[in-house]
């Protein structure tokens, strides 16, 4: 089980992301996915790399996964 997973990450978007070679999430994704997976708010303001764009992406798949 990777971290992802442990964050409530759909598995087609985890087996993504470890054909990605990602293993960990970095602070900002820790922080940011669950609440995003809750149907929360997020507004992040962090250093280039650490992850926002990709957090963004999570909030997208929740929403397909919803409609």
């Amino acid at each position: 089980m990777t971290a992802f997973s442990e964050l409530g990450v759909m598995p087609e978007i985890v087996q993504a992301i470890e054909e990605l070679d990602w293993i960990l999430p970095t602070n900002v994704q820790a922080e940011a996915i669950p609440l995003i997976l809750g149907g929360g708010d997020v507004l992040m303001a962090a250093e280039t790399g650490s992850g926002k764009t990709a957090v963004s992406l999570f909030r997208i798949s929740a929403w397909k996964e919803v409609a």
